[in-house]
């Protein structure tokens, strides 16, 4: 019965044909691990094989995804309360969610900077204990940027970072509880420094993952977006933004 299941979960092209988004199968592997849903009085045991199969079936799920084929640099919050549940979803933290979307955009797009912030900055793509790969399992990828040092969050590094490095960029990506300061200067402003600066009319798209008050981009700019909170449509919303669907 169960090599049943896991034989389908690991059929590629049933996968693809199915269009599973990876984080759908994200959300689906932690409620079986738990062991319980998020509502209801329903339990079971988790199995191994299904759960190592959930596993590989979150990479095999990438295929599904269709690219933007935007030059992306992903801006990922470490500070310490980003151990806290995401608004939408009570089995993800906002560090599970986070660093599945680094992954997402590192295996389906060519183009594709990661830094990690909090009160500093830390390159995830340069060779470090800390970097992220193409292949990695999301296990893998959490204990690579596990005990990283954080303090307070500064939302505006990861423009600054583009600015003098003189990257280019379509679209910037900043994953965040929204726990944020700015104590140099606001991320709109970096923003409207960067394009002018590298002569490309960047976008912004900010998650707030806790779905607090506070906004980092500015609502009278057509190209950022705030969303606040999570679930299994936010990275589709982000991608269709960032392709002029939206």
């Amino acid at each position: 019965k169960y090599k049943e299941i896991e034989a389908r979960f690991l059929n590629q092209a049933e996968v693809v044909k199915a269009r599973i988004h990876p984080i759908k199968v994200l959300v689906a592997s932690k409620v079986y691990k738990n062991g319980c849903g998020d509502s209801g009085s329903l339990t079971w045991v988790p199995n191994i094989y299904i759960t190592v199969a959930l596993t590989q079936l979150f990479k095999l799920s990438y295929g599904a995804v269709t690219p933007t084929g935007k030059r992306i640099m992903l801006g990922i919050d470490v500070s310490g309360s980003m151990s806290t549940p995401v608004l939408g979803s009570k089995v993800l933290t906002c560090r599970d969610a986070s660093i599945a979307m680094a992954l997402l955009y590192l295996e389906t797009e060519k183009n594709v900077s990661a830094v990690a912030f909090s009160e500093t900055l830390t390159d995830l793509i340069a060779p470090s204990k800390f970097q992220l790969r193409r292949g990695m399992t999301l296990q893998q990828a959490l204990a690579a940027t596990n005990g990283m040092s954080f303090s307070a969050t500064d939302c505006v590094l990861p423009i600054q970072h583009a600015i003098r490095c003189k990257l280019p960029i379509d679209a910037f990506i900043i994953i965040t509880d929204n726990e944020t300061y700015a104590p140099n200067e606001h991320p709109q402003n970096a923003l409207i420094r960067y394009r002018e600066v590298m002569g490309i009319q960047a976008k912004l798209i900010v998650l707030g993952m806790t779905g607090n008050c506070f906004t980092v981009v500015d609502p009278n700019d057509r190209n950022t977006l705030n969303l606040a909170g999570f679930d299994t449509s936010t990275p589709e919303i982000a991608s269709m933004f960032m392709r002029g669907e939206i």
